[in-house]
């Protein structure tokens, strides 16, 4: 019994799947095709311009002391660089261009070297003087002559204070010792110019002739000081310290000081042959000086 009733559930399902295959309706498949390639783009080579031929409309760098004057499209140079216009330019300071502000030349030679002259002494150490007798102007006497101290201040006791100005105090000392000198005695040219403006047509007053100042005890003096290029006052104080014969020797010491602007380095002290004093009229430097004469530039010989 039990296997006619599996055979029959059997027959069953065989039939049902043959039913339900025999129903279902077919489908089209669609018809597979390739996919076509795609068109390729051709993209056109840009035409590169030639540069050399399109002319620039130049857009100008203006020029400098330094630099031409150039375009900053294409490099065109149609100027060179602008000229230095110098200024300035003085004694102690090299001219300076006022467009770049560089130094363009040298400063100024003084005077004293372009006359020909040059220092020839030193602090410390002792110089024949060739002079003449004072009571037989014909007759040379040869004495020695040295620097003894200069000193340079701003302010001391006993000196008045001047805004924006310094001493300088020098003394230089002579010794006389030959028989001309003890017969006859002796004379001799001091003075003092500018290294820097010195002008042998310059008048050369005795100290006594000058003008007294505001500032007790010193004149002022008949010429100026150059200092950058400005044209400056300045005062002195002479003095004889010592005049005496010790021994048959001589001794003459003499003290100037003056009062110039801080800075100041041209005072020249000299000291000449009093020969070439001409009697008579208004004296100049150059009837007192020549390349014989002892010259002592003060600033940078302390001591």
């Amino acid at each position: 019994m039990k296997s006619l009733n599996k055979a029959l559930l059997l027959f069953i399902f065989i039939f049902s799947f043959v039913v339900g295959c025999a129903g279902a309706p077919e489908e089209e498949l669609p018809e597979v095709t390739a996919t076509p390639r795609p068109t390729p783009i051709i993209t056109p080579t840009p035409e590169v311009p030639d540069f050399d031929q399109i002319e620039c409309s130049h857009f100008w760098r203006l020029p400098d002391c330094h630099t031409p004057r150039y375009c900053l499209d294409c490099g065109e140079i149609s100027a060179g660089p602008t000229p230095h216009e110098p200024a300035g330019g003085n004694f102690q300071q090299p001219p300076v261009c006022i467009l770049c502000g560089d130094i363009v030349g040298e400063v100024l030679p003084p005077n004293f070297t372009t006359l020909g002259f040059q220092i020839n002494t030193t602090f410390g150490r002792s110089y024949d003087f060739l002079t003449v007798t004072s009571e037989e102007p014909t007759i040379a006497t040869t004495g020695t002559v040295s620097l003894l101290f200069v000193d340079i201040f701003e302010t001391e006791e006993g000196y008045p204070r001047v805004p924006g100005h310094q001493f300088i105090r020098a003394r230089i000392m002579m010794l006389f010792d030959d028989e001309s000198a003890r017969e006859h005695g002796y004379m001799y040219i001091i003075g003092h110019v500018d290294y820097y403006s010195m002008n042998l047509n310059d008048p050369s007053l005795p100290f006594d002739e000058l003008a007294e100042s505001d500032i007790e005890g010193f004149r002022i003096s008949n010429r100026t000081l150059n200092l950058n290029g400005e044209e400056r006052e300045y005062f002195i104080r002479y003095e004889e310290i010592m005049s005496t014969w010790v021994d048959g020797v001589a001794h003459v010491m003499r003290e100037y000081t003056f009062i110039v602007p801080i800075g100041y380095d041209g005072m020249v002290i000299y000291l000449s042959n009093a020969a070439n004093w001409r009697a008579g009229g208004n004296r100049i430097l150059s009837d007192n000086i020549d390349n014989n004469t002892l010259f002592f530039r003060l600033v940078g010989q302390t001591g």
